[in-house]
């Protein structure tokens, strides 16, 4: 079997120019700060030589989608921060997919109630052919229903992959023992990616990045500073890519519970899924 090599060339130290800025708030000054992030970590196994880089992120986003074609997978989304005052919420995903990327089970958790009805998280199942929709409600209890129109799905995908390690200025490569690749260095920025428009006048964002020998990313760890609701906050995100090839995805019981089974729908998540 032959495997992607990762999307990593090894050079001489060089800042990625172009990388762009992000489309935050330029000039804000912010006057009440917090203590730095630290910088996140992502396990490895006994790195072995490492080297100053230039990452290629359109390739790393095409390798990456390609190592998951044809094989079912269990994609994690965490979106975290801390107040000052030490409260703390989690924006959590799940998505499990299948290998043929046609049927798809998300379930997501919101940090703080959402909505008219106080929405605490949903699920969606899509068929191949229609989604049917559970939302949780801190009021109202579960609401079902089968969308007939498209749905915004807020998958992990390999545009996302992308816009990260397109901003990604690294200072550090390192090939494993065992064939996996490790990436950290600074990120000019998360503003204006998919899910993540929450955050204002990032600061101090870094990111460690594995890539697996087959080719697939397998985690990312992003930590930073940044304004929420025009309160600093401390922030980390991680994206995982677990259980390739032996994830389970079935039908959720609560579908029967959706009334009016006519009509189609088609959920917006790049065409096909996660590109």
């Amino acid at each position: 079997m032959n495997r992607p090599t990762p999307a990593i060339l090894v050079a001489g130290l060089c800042v990625l120019a172009g990388c762009g800025g992000f489309g935050g708030q330029p000039g804000t000054e912010v006057r009440d700060t917090v203590t730095p992030a630290p910088v996140p970590t992502v396990p490895t196994e006994s790195p072995e030589s490492a080297s100053d880089g230039v990452i290629d992120a359109d390739r790393i986003a095409a390798d990456h989608w390609r190592a998951l074609d044809g094989r079912s997978h269990t994609a994690r989304t965490s979106v975290r921060w801390r107040y000052r005052n030490g409260s703390v919420y989690d924006d959590t995903t799940v998505h499990r997919v299948r290998p043929d990327r046609e049927r798809f089970h998300a379930v997501a958790v919101y940090a703080r109630p959402r909505g008219a009805i106080n929405r605490t998280g949903h699920e969606l199942w899509y068929d191949g052919e229609r989604s049917f929709y559970r939302v949780e409600s801190q009021d109202d209890g579960p609401v079902f229903r089968q969308l007939e129109t498209e749905v915004a799905i807020q998958y992990p995908g390999a545009s996302l992959i992308r816009g990260l390690f397109t901003r990604l200025r690294p200072v550090d490569v390192r090939q494993t023992a065992f064939g996996s690749t490790v990436v950290t260095g600074p990120v000019s920025g998360v503003y204006g990616l998919q899910g993540l428009s929450q955050f204002r006048d990032e600061r101090n964002v870094t990111m460690a990045a594995h890539i697996t020998p087959d080719g697939y990313v397998g985690r990312i760890a992003i930590g930073f500073d940044a304004i929420v609701r025009d309160r600093p906050v401390q922030a980390q995100i991680t994206v995982a890519f677990t259980d390739v090839g032996s994830t389970r995805v079935t039908e959720p019981a609560w579908v029967e519970n959706v009334s009016g089974q006519s009509g189609t729908s088609t959920p917006v998540v790049g065409q096909p899924l996660g590109t």
